[in-house]
């Protein structure tokens, strides 16, 4: 792709204002085609759509020409000069450059930070039809953040963001709950490296006639890479075609996806219902889901809600999230309420974005409880629906990690940050503590650490003991250390127990903010050991000392009664 630098946008925007001739004012329609044939050229042919933005900027259709303001303040990003585009598409009434501006101004870019300002710019983004400024609304109203902390404000705008989510995902495309990259859990996956990975696994796979392998490796392709256009489907399918003809049904169930869904074919409803047919007896249930989404929609053969209800019945049972959800959106139209919730919250406990906004909604209509308890149970539902999508930034800071611009990427995750989410805090919070940027945002560690983050937890429980407040480390490590949060379950969460854990284990050794107790100390120690294996043979060398201590200590004794 051919990149045009931010002066160059410049130029081009000050020659199309400048020539607000009949060549340039043409109509709306007129506007709104080259509005759509930059949008088209600017993933490939960024120079031309830029020259296209600059001439729609010029135009008398308002609202195209903030868009095209927009998107050169986009392309320019983030060098300092976007914030002008964003300003003069803003004045044009623009709510995602509202929102963008927002933003920047929260963390202080162009401009001391300013949450005041940044919450304004917000609500008329919102009133816009913003949808990221209502999270972002939300995400300060729940926490207080330059608004007054409020339960019942925050589920309005999370519910309000959530919808749109909800909305927004009727395409089915693979890839598009994909969850954004935690750099401490992650830090050295590079999706261009995952991607080449992929490719050799599965020529290897062809070759040795593994249908398996190649099986997995179109899932993973799938589900990691989100093909956004025709010529990306090409390669998982064609893994999907040589791992059913080497005898691996199930990858006949992602194949009818393929047809049943458009993914780089011809929709083919029959051709789905075969492929699916033939994967149907297969655990996992993914057959099973396709079969019952045929036939709740029609699709190929006779529309039947309760012959999709046994398909999706029996999916469920094997564990599928999205026929869960499905059995519990029939039986709750059925009136079935309770039956119907049963069937959401355990398609919610599996991440199932959609179910959980129903699950919800459920909860918002029928609870027995208080407003003010409801409101503690739904918003963070919400919240994890509104969150579900990720952010386009998220893909961008990625990529500014991995070619060693690290500054963009810390400047990416502060921008999504403000919309609260917790991945894109603890990101940037990270390349902070790791050295990677010299700026350091000291609000991250304390908002991070209050959304639940175990780094940003053990970071300030290491600054309590750094500083030599004891108790207060001592209570923040024993959060860390006995939390059963589902965090603490995931891969990377020893990088954060077993430290808590010895840390823990050492203070109750040396009697630091509490009594000395080797039994407690043990205890702990062997947590930390419990949780990461490499912390086996230090602990016992440390152990060990307890009795060359006890030894000597007796020798001393021994030899003072003698003197």
């Amino acid at each position: 792709m051919v990149r045009v630098g931010p002066s160059v946008l410049l130029c081009l925007a000050a020659v199309a204002s400048a020539t607000k001739d009949a060549t340039f004012v043409t109509d709306s329609a007129d506007a709104a085609g080259l509005l759509h044939q930059a949008n088209t050229l600017r993933h490939v042919d960024s120079a031309n759509a830029s020259a296209l933005y600059a001439q729609v900027a010029s135009m008398s259709n308002i609202t195209a020409a903030g868009d095209a303001l927009f998107a050169l303040g986009d392309l320019a990003f983030p060098d300092p000069s976007a914030r002008l585009f964003f300003k003069q598409s803003a004045a044009l009434g623009r709510p995602h450059a509202q929102h963008m501006l927002a933003a920047l101004t929260a963390i202080g870019i162009g401009s001391p930070p300013a949450v005041a300002s940044a919450v304004i710019y917000d609500h008329f983004a919102a009133l816009g039809g913003d949808s990221r400024a209502a999270q972002a609304l939300g995400y300060r109203a729940l926490y207080g953040l330059g608004s007054p902390r409020s339960c019942a404000v925050a589920l309005k705008y999370y519910k309000h963001r959530a919808a749109t989510v909800v909305a927004e995902s009727a395409s089915m495309a693979p890839g598009l709950w994909r969850k954004p990259v935690s750099l401490v859990n992650q830090a050295v996956t590079d999706p261009d490296t995952d991607f080449h990975k992929l490719v050799y696994v599965a020529a290897a796979a062809a070759s040795a006639r593994d249908g398996r392998a190649l099986y997995r490796a179109a899932t993973r392709y799938l589900t990691l890479m989100g093909p956004v256009d025709s010529s990306e489907y090409v390669t998982p399918r064609a893994w999907l075609e040589e791992a059913l003809v080497c005898g691996e049904a199930a990858a006949a169930a992602y194949l009818g996806h393929f047809y049943a869904f458009g993914w780089g074919v011809p929709i083919d409803y029959s051709r789905a219902h075969a492929l699916y047919t033939v994967a149907i007896d297969i655990k996992g249930g993914e057959a099973l889901n396709g079969l019952g989404l045929l036939h709740l929609h029609g699709r190929g053969v006779p529309q039947n809600e309760d012959v999709a209800l046994d398909h999706f019945d029996k999916a469920a049972l094997q564990g599928h999230a999205d026929a869960m959800y499905h059995v519990g959106a029939i039986l709750g139209a059925r009136k079935q309420e309770s039956l119907s919730a049963r069937y959401l919250q355990a398609a919610t406990s599996s991440g199932h974005a959609l179910a959980t906004f129903a699950y919800a909604q459920v909860v918002e209509k029928t609870s027995v409880h208080p407003f003010p308890r409801t409101c503690d149970i739904v918003v963070p539902l919400y919240k994890r629906v509104a969150e579900a999508r990720g952010h386009p930034l998220f893909d961008r800071a990625v990529a500014a990690f991995h070619r060693g611009d690290y500054a963009e990427a810390h400047l990416m995750y502060r921008i999504v940050a403000e919309e609260g989410y917790l991945v894109a805090q603890t990101n940037a919070l990270w390349l902070q503590h790791e050295g990677y940027v010299s700026y350091k945002d000291p609000r991250l560690a304390k908002r991070a650490a209050a959304q639940g983050s175990g780094y940003a937890q053990l970071l300030l429980a290491d600054a309590h003991y750094n500083r030599g407040d004891y108790r207060m480390a001592l209570a923040a490590y024993t959060v860390i250390a006995t939390s059963t949060q589902t965090q603490w379950k995931t891969p990377g969460a020893y990088k954060i127990v077993a430290p808590a854990a010895f840390r823990l284990g050492y203070m109750h050794e040396m009697g630091l903010g509490t009594p000395a107790s080797r039994s407690s100390a043990l205890q702990f120690y062997a947590r930390a050991i419990e949780v990461e294996r490499r912390f086996k043979l230090p602990i016992e060398l440390w152990t060990w000392k307890w009795a060359l201590l006890d030894f000597f200590a007796v020798l001393t004794a021994h030899q003072s009664e003698n003197l």
